[in-house]
């Protein structure tokens, strides 16, 4: 039976495809990338402890870099931040993993910084440039922790062939 282009974008349906499938694995340029996020990491955790330094904890917030946090948030961005670090330092998927975790926790937290700016529960005492700024660094760490996966060869075929880059043929003969 000839079915034509369809046999190249069929998809295996005994396994269930996600987002996942599309993210490459093994990138020539991972160590970048881990790179970016341990910077990033780096960069955090300094910012967290200037915050705990300038305002201490529970205060109105203090002014670093044009950033405005309070020191409870600047022990959250140490926690962050030193996490990060770890993960791109341990690698072996660590930093895939949590880059991706920790990168939604900081986009959560730039939204909820925007959300409660301004009112009596303010708990961070965020600016909006620091809300924007943690936006920014949420979307940065979510693109480097997408490139630095890794796996065996027979799990970026099964990822090639999930989104219909391999054929059946090809992938049932390891290509």
């Amino acid at each position: 039976m000839d079915v034509g282009h369809y046999a190249v974008t069929m998809v295996d349906t005994s396994r269930r495809l996600t987002i996942i499938g599309h993210l490459p694995l093994n990138h020539d340029l991972r160590g970048f990338y881990r790179t970016v996020i341990a910077i990033g990491g780096l960069l955090l955790a300094i910012w967290g402890v200037l915050w705990i330094v300038a305002d201490g904890f529970g205060g109105d917030g203090a002014s670093v870099g044009g950033l405005q946090a309070n020191g409870t948030f600047g022990l959250l961005s140490v926690l962050m931040g030193l996490a990060l670090v770890v993960a791109a330092v341990l690698g072996r998927n660590v930093d895939h993993w949590l880059g991706f975790l920790l990168a939604a926790l900081a986009m959560a937290l730039g939204v909820f910084g925007l959300t409660f700016i301004r009112t009596t529960p303010e708990p961070f005492a965020l600016s909006v440039s620091t809300c924007v700024t943690l936006l920014t660094f949420g979307v940065v760490i979510m693109c480097a922790a997408s490139y630095v996966g890794t796996g065996t060869s027979a799990d970026a075929r099964h990822r090639q062939r999930a989104i219909g880059h391999l054929t059946i043929a090809e992938y049932e003969a390891g290509h």
